[in-house]
């Protein structure tokens, strides 16, 4: 399954996180200042595996999702 079918749109607008790439043991995250704890904690539960978060400003994050 990709990763934007397990984080669709949607739910990465909610979240404030787009997952940018699987590395196989973790998965790259891009993430938006609204972005909580919980909400990296719920991304990491439905991805399934440990993230590596990149921070980024709140314009960039809306150019990439």
């Amino acid at each position: 399954m990709s990763l934007t079918q397990l984080l669709p749109f949607e739910l990465a607008q909610e979240f404030g996180i787009v997952p940018m790439a699987d590395e196989g043991s973790a998965i790259t995250v891009a993430t938006a200042p609204h972005m909580t704890v919980a909400t990296l904690s719920a991304a990491r539960q439905r991805l399934g595996k440990p993230l590596r978060t990149q921070s980024v400003t709140a314009d960039r994050f809306r150019e990439i999702v």
